[in-house]
């Protein structure tokens, strides 16, 4: 049984480079596409936890402002 090497050696010496060209287009094509989907998945993530980071500050601000003010009237 020949091995992949081999394999891969006849086809090209059959039908040269242009056997090839439309294997590895749709082989790059599918990891760009890949590549591609992950970038994104992770970006969406990323702003998520941007998003959810901003509004825990915001609730913080908003909570800390109202305990100064009850200490201000409080203390006057």
């Amino acid at each position: 049984m020949p091995s992949r090497a081999q394999v891969l050696a006849a086809i090209t010496a059959r039908g040269g480079m242009e056997t090839w060209r439309p294997a590895l287009q749709r082989l790059y094509l599918t990891r760009a596409s890949a590549y591609r989907g992950a970038l994104k998945s992770f970006i969406e993530g990323y702003q998520e936890g941007i998003s959810r980071s901003w509004r825990k500050r915001k609730i913080l601000l908003k909570h800390s402002k109202k305990a100064i003010l009850i200490k201000i009237q409080l203390d006057g």
